[in-house]
């Protein structure tokens, strides 16, 4: 049930985001009218795939305004016939203007923009500076002469395919989730009702001979599921692509992330994680299914919604290379970290301890998110992008022909301890002097005391000696006291190498449990690893691991380095 609060934000959001702040009007006395006092202000930018969302006064309570003005009468008599417009020249017509009949002295006026951006605004491909135009336009005395005054405000459009991560200004950042704190716009690249993917979604359920998925039956679900991921890995879809480049805009820094549609990764050849995950979330809504998207700092992997409300998750970066049930598998043992918190551990039968660690971000209900304005992008029938999709997908009927009929495997129960290899398989365990042990895989160049420079760096691993892969380091800092500590001990030693460190430090989900470290390492004042860490706080000091990789790359390592993590002991 909707409180009194919330429903009263409600109905003024529906009324143009408009506000009346009330004076005494037995105060007002008779003088000369004034030029309104103004605050005007954009956001620091519009997302183009958003364009649904900006023009929805309700969605979010009416958050997502492309304008803001609150415009005070400082004068002693009245503004009559108050009007506002607004317009972004080339992208949005000039709206309907908002009349107030009366703004009294002191009174201030709060009114908000949302432009009604066309569908075209999806051809846009770049980032440009756009202006706000804003026309406002008032009477001193009822029915008498009117004046009017038109400001421009700057904003940045971005392009369709550009996600930006969060809108909240460096100086209001608190935490790792305000980093992702507009994360939930990825809604609007599932688009189940793309002509396409409704198409692939009817291919892929007469390939397997009909679907009767959306009717709840679990082990329908599970099949439906399976043969979407064994189709797609038949198309030659794989892992891999770009990731997110830092940008600053309107005093906001983000990551904006060149994100593709799900009709442009089934045509194509790869796609990265939470690409991945939108193509799939699409083809089981468009299927009738509820789907949901699991978030961390890295990464992402989509799930269905089970009619009992658990998740069935699949690990879509491991689509054309691993078996669907294998997927499955490894995606069960991150969800259940995410669920828990971040952590989550069980012991085998053999006695032995498994653990697993996430940085949670959100788990997105993308059905939630689309009927709460989050809308996603319109798209039109293309009948080329349709004959390459017939194409791949007879390709994908040959490939498929040769192999061998999947068996029904039973649905892994979320809750119940998944198994897992005891050691990391082709690999060698590494000791440290202070007492932590992990395997690491045998074609890694280990080093001991890598750089004398830093002491607290006992050893390091690499998996290309000169660099560009995946490396591990081990640190130990003795008498450090908490893992901020150490943190601030190591960067002063790094900074006399001239190498600097942004970062996020994540407290233990429990006493006595490990922290999470994530970050980026840069040089000359540019960006060069992007790492993630693993500590452990006691009596004697704080030691752990971090794992990096140059900008782009660690995402790829996720598996091997959760594998990694499972082994420490």
């Amino acid at each position: 049930m909707r409180t009194p609060l919330k429903i009263l934000g409600l109905l003024l959001a529906v009324a143009g985001g408009l506000v009346l702040l009330w004076s005494n009007k037995d105060e007002i006395e008779s003088g000369e009218s004034a030029e309104p006092s103004l605050s005007l202000k954009t956001p620091p930018y519009l997302m183009s795939c958003a364009y649904k969302t900006y023009k929805d006064p309700t969605a979010q309570q009416g958050r997502f305004w492309a304008a803001k003005v609150v415009l005070k009468n400082p004068g002693e008599t009245s503004y009559h016939d108050l009007e506002i417009r607004c317009q972004v020249p080339g992208l949005a017509e000039w709206c309907k203007p908002q009349i107030f009949p009366e703004v009294l002295p002191g009174q201030t006026v709060v009114y908000c923009y949302y432009p009604d951006f066309p569908d075209s605004i999806t051809k846009r491909r770049t980032s440009d500076r756009e202006n706000v135009e804003i026309e406002i336009s008032w009477k001193d005395d009822e029915g008498g002469e009117t004046t009017s005054l038109t400001r421009e405000l700057p904003v940045e459009v971005l392009g369709v395919s550009q996600l930006a991560y969060t809108d909240i200004p460096p100086e209001e950042i608190q935490n790792l989730p305000d980093y992702y704190a507009t994360s939930f716009f990825t809604a609007c690249f599932v688009t189940p009702n793309d002509p396409i993917i409704r198409y692939l979604t009817q291919r892929i359920q007469s390939m397997m001979g009909g679907s009767v998925a959306n009717s709840g039956d679990p082990e329908e679900i599970r099949k439906f599921m399976r043969a979407a991921y064994l189709v797609l890995g038949a198309t030659g879809i794989r892992y891999g692509g770009t990731t997110g480049m830092p940008v600053e805009s309107g005093g906001v820094e983000t990551t904006v992330q060149e994100i593709r549609l799900p009709r442009e990764i089934v045509t194509g050849s790869a796609g990265l994680c939470i690409e991945l995950s939108n193509l799939f979330c699409s083809i089981f809504e468009a299927e009738g299914l509820q789907s949901a998207m699991f978030l961390t700092n890295n990464h992402a992997w989509p799930a269905v919604i089970m009619p009992d409300g658990s998740y069935l998750p699949v690990e879509s970066t491991m689509v054309g290379t691993a078996s669907f049930d294998e997927a499955v598998q490894a995606a069960v043992p991150n969800t259940n970290a995410h669920l828990s918190g971040g952590q989550w551990s069980y012991t085998d039968q053999e006695g032995k301890l498994h653990s697993h660690s996430v940085i949670p971000m959100g788990v997105l209900h993308l059905r939630e998110l689309h009927a709460q304005g989050i809308e996603p992008i319109e798209l039109k029938e293309n009948p080329d992008l349709r004959r390459r999709l017939d194409e791949v997908l007879a390709r994908a009927e040959q490939v498929l022909s040769q192999q061998p009929e999947p068996q029904p495997q039973p649905d892994p129960n979320p809750n119940d301890p998944q198994p897992q290899p005891a050691d990391l398989p082709n690999s060698q365990p590494l000791a440290t002097s202070f007492g932590m042990t992990m395997s690491v895989p045998n074609n890694f160049q280990v080093l001991r005391t890598p750089i004398p420079q830093i002491p607290s760096l006992e050893l390091a691993a690499n998996e290309i000696p000169d660099g560009g892969g995946l490396g591990i380091e081990f640190y130990s800092v003795g008498n450090a006291r908490s893992l901020q500590e150490a943190v601030t001990f190591l960067e002063g030693q790094m900074a006399q190498m001239g190498v600097t460190a942004q970062y996020q430090i994540q407290p233990p989900q429990q006493e006595g449990g490990p922290s999470v470290i994530v970050g980026q390492s840069f040089a000359n004042g540019q960006a060069q690893l992007e790492w993630i860490g693993v500590f452990n706080t006691t009596n004697q000091g704080v030691t752990g691991v971090i794992f990096n990789a140059p900008l782009g790359k660690l995402e790829q390592y996720n598996n091997l380095i959760q594998q990694m993590v499972a082994t420490i002991r």
